[in-house]
């Protein structure tokens, strides 16, 4: 059998004319030593591997720095990124502190890096050992590595979290951004933290459940939460962030027993699914969640927040998109030019009466219309559309030789890549031979380097740009058919169907109205529309 020879040299275990890389992330233990020393954690690991690099004879092109945590592969889009490069084979073995950092996720996590770096044959480099995954031996230890690392993941988040819930058990605040109306402060006696109210914000939430319990006090009519937010934002009583109060921010706030003096642990649980291949994570209420009598002052009694609750529940605000999205085909695809929201659709109780088509704003002057007056219109502007492609002038030639033409300099490209890493396999050579010193070597490497980072953004720009107007090529020859299928068969679809279709073609859809139709005039049109097809010009 004939095989390649690698270019070991006698002091180096590694192919000195190999591409190399690092990957960097901080441990919880590395942020807590961060924390406590100040020193920058990742800077030293850099420093440890490119050592270790200069030791084996090899240069490392790329680190990979980890800026986010995560428990998953998934959240860690610099992990993302390493293991598509390494699936790629462009790499020739990857440095890292230890083979932990790689990937604490479950099972799948850890199979999916081990068969990346077992299929495409690449080392992983530690300072106390370097891994081989064609080596059987080294397979299971590495294997082995990643599975002690998620055992020793799952202890250390168990007990955190036993820690965390025994502090909510005590009394004491475990949040890092108190809730409206509160600052976090440290406790003087103990370790942890509790809420101190602030006097202007605990103000306005004392005036936002009195409203909503027993009205301004003129009429015995109490404030809903839309009127409660006008009433805020009109007297510029604004949220922390100096943004507007709206219904979504008074229920969170309405509904949070910590104004009456408790503190909730697991209210809102993450739950894992998959959708797709996909996993998807997501935070519902939690009915079961626990509720602990907290340290800190209450800016409200107990009998007013129950009092609030009741009402609540008596009267439950349901979103009229959610009501009724299932019967509007244009649900997410029509926005009001006046305030950027989504028009809806709005049904009436009336036998008889089309259902109209609004923009949920309060205050905005944008008009409503019919939804199915608007609907007509957008299939009229989708045909218009679908038309004036149909009968502009032929741009099948121009479009392929623009792409023959990229892809004539993404070759140039890849060639001048290839010539640059051909002449720093070179400099390996001349150096083992003696031709060059260190210092030469060292420099002309560190030319060469930069040469390469250089040709390689070239071409991945070059890339970039072939793959975008080749998808742009796909999409309008795709865009004709599928509009005429559409409009020839609009009739039969059901809503959802429509609304599906329709999605395929359109971006969006800027509805414009400003002047009210004459009384008995249904038919006349005094909206427009401009209609964002997904096709774009090549």
């Amino acid at each position: 059998m004939i095989s390649e020879k690698k270019n070991y040299n006698s002091s180096s275990p590694l192919d000195t004319s190999g591409s190399y890389c690092a990957y960097l992330r901080k441990s919880r233990d590395d942020m807590e030593a961060e924390h406590s020393s100040g020193y920058d954690v990742l800077k030293r690991h850099r420093e440890t591997l490119l050592e270790l690099s200069h030791r084996y004879g090899v240069v490392i092109s790329k680190f990979y720095e980890e800026v986010v945590s995560g428990d998953s592969i998934d959240s860690r889009p610099e992990m993302c990124n390493l293991l598509k490069d390494v699936d790629a084979g462009i790499w020739d073995g990857v440095f890292v502190m230890e083979v932990e950092r790689l990937a604490r996720g479950d099972t799948i996590d850890q199979g999916r890096v081990s068969r990346s770096f077992r299929f495409s044959d690449t080392l992983i480099v530690t300072p106390l050992k370097i891994y081989d995954p064609s080596d059987e031996y080294d397979e299971e230890y590495f294997e082995f590595g990643l599975f002690m690392s998620r055992r020793e993941y799952k202890t250390i988040k168990r007990r955190l979290n036993r820690g965390r819930l025994r502090s909510v058990q005590d009394g004491k605040y475990v949040g890092n951004i108190p809730p409206f109306g509160y600052k976090r402060v440290r406790l003087k006696e103990d370790t942890g933290f509790t809420l101190e109210p602030v006097p202007e914000e605990a103000a306005i939430v004392k005036l936002a459940f009195d409203l909503y319990i027993n009205g301004d006090g003129k009429t015995s009519m109490r404030y809903g939460m839309q009127r409660i937010a006008d009433y805020l934002n009109e007297r510029n009583l604004h949220t922390r962030g100096g943004g507007k109060w709206t219904i979504s921010s008074l229920r969170g706030l309405l509904a949070n027993p910590v104004y009456c003096g408790y503190l909730r642990w697991n209210h809102r649980k993450s739950v894992k699914r998959i959708e797709n291949g996909v996993v998807k994570v997501s935070r519902p209420v939690n009915a079961e969640h626990e509720l602990c009598k907290g340290l800190h002052e209450p800016i409200i009694s107990v009998e007013l927040f129950n009092q609030a609750e009741q009402i609540r529940n008596e009267n439950p605000c349901i979103p009229v998109g959610a009501q009724h999205s299932q019967r509007n085909p244009l649900a997410g695809l029509v926005f009001c030019s006046v305030c950027g929201a989504p028009m809806q659709r709005k049904p009436y109780k009336q036998a008889g009466k089309e259902a109209s088509f609004i923009c949920p704003t309060r205050g905005c002057p944008s008009i409503s219309d019919y939804l199915d007056k608007v609907e007509k219109e957008v299939l009229r502007s989708l045909a218009e559309i679908c038309d004036g492609y149909k009968y502009q002038l032929p741009t099948e030639k121009i479009s392929n030789n623009a792409l023959e033409s990229k892809r004539a300099i993404m070759e140039a490209k890849q060639k001048a890549v290839d010539d640059i890493s051909s002449r720093r396999e070179k400099l390996f050579d001349f150096l083992e031979r003696g031709i060059y010193t260190e210092t030469v070597f060292t420099e002309r490497m560190g030319k060469l380097e930069n040469d390469l980072k250089e040709a390689t953004a070239s071409l991945d720009t070059v890339v970039t740009d072939y793959e975008v107007l080749s998808r742009k090529i796909k999409e309008r020859n795709e865009f004709i058919p599928k509009c005429e299928t559409l409009l020839a068969s609009y009739d039969s679809l059901s809503p959802v169907e429509k609304n599906t279709s329709l999605k395929e073609l359109i971006d969006k859809i800027v509805y414009t109205k400003n002047i009210k139709n004459k009384r008995g005039n249904v038919d006349e049109v005094l909206f427009t529309l401009d209609v964002y097809p997904k096709i774009k010009p090549v």
